[in-house]
């Protein structure tokens, strides 16, 4: 019955109420929850999942143009909530259709909050995107912010965005940012080490969470907390495994 009542297309006018739900909440991105919600309590009562990705990735698909033009509009104007809400529905329905280089690009370069800016590399990293490409952007923007905090006092992952710095952590902990790859970022970029032979970036989580003597404790106090974590695998945002990597449904 709920199978025949949501999922099924109206033959004659294809009229599906779910895809109506779904045109709903973007209509008010308050309503992003509530919609997920829905559809979780939809799949526990045994509506198969990939039905709802097919009828979310055949909508986005039909009205691309208008939610490239409204999510540059919301970048534009700094719309976190707008901005999360589409990047969202990509990752969980598994549309990658919608979202493009540039969008990405501009999501990660743009002072966006925390999530959109992890939702952005989630989805470069699903679509294979160059690796060497994203570590450049995520070098610069990080860089940029640390250098706006007073480097003496400052604790990095106290400071803005470092929720995506944990998350940068754990893709490369995963393996899912590969060695190789930071080693030839370092070099093409000519990053140099410190006087403890830690390669000096911002992607190089043992130069990040070090201790340092010439620091008050409280920041080593931090960073031992967060380094105790990554060494624990714990995810604040959640990965999956290499079978069912980044699966939100």
């Amino acid at each position: 019955m709920i199978n025949n009542i949501l999922i099924t297309r109206e033959k004659t006018t294809e009229y599906n109420l779910y895809e109506k739900f779904l045109d709903t909440s973007l209509k008010d991105s308050r309503l992003t929850n509530k919609f997920i919600t829905f559809t979780e309590q939809l799949i526990e009562l045994e509506v198969d999942k990939e039905k709802f990705k097919s009828i979310v990735r055949r909508y986005f698909n039909e009205n691309r143009d208008i939610y490239r033009k409204n999510l540059k509009y919301y970048i534009s104007n700094g719309w976190n909530q707008e901005v999360y809400q589409i990047l969202l529905y990509c990752v969980i329905f598994d549309e990658e259709k919608l979202i493009n280089k540039d969008l990405l690009k501009q999501i990660l370069q743009t002072d966006l909050d925390d999530y959109s800016k992890c939702l952005s590399i989630i989805l470069w990293i699903k679509k294979s995107y160059s690796i060497k490409d994203l570590l450049n952007i995520l070098e610069i923007q990080l860089k940029e912010i640390h250098s706006k905090y007073n480097d003496n006092k400052s604790v990095r992952m106290q400071e803005k965005y470092w929720l995506m710095r944990y998350f940068i952590y754990s893709l490369i902990n995963k393996g899912l940012i590969e060695e190789n790859e930071l080693i030839n970022h370092y070099s093409n970029n000519n990053i140099k080490k410190d006087n403890k032979n830690y390669v000096k970036s911002e992607l190089n989580m043992k130069y990040v969470l070090q201790k340092d003597s010439q620091k008050k404790d409280y920041v080593n106090k931090i960073n031992e907390f967060y380094a105790l974590l990554l060494d624990k695998d714990v995810a604040l945002i959640q990965i999956g495994n290499k079978e069912n990597l980044f699966e939100f449904l």
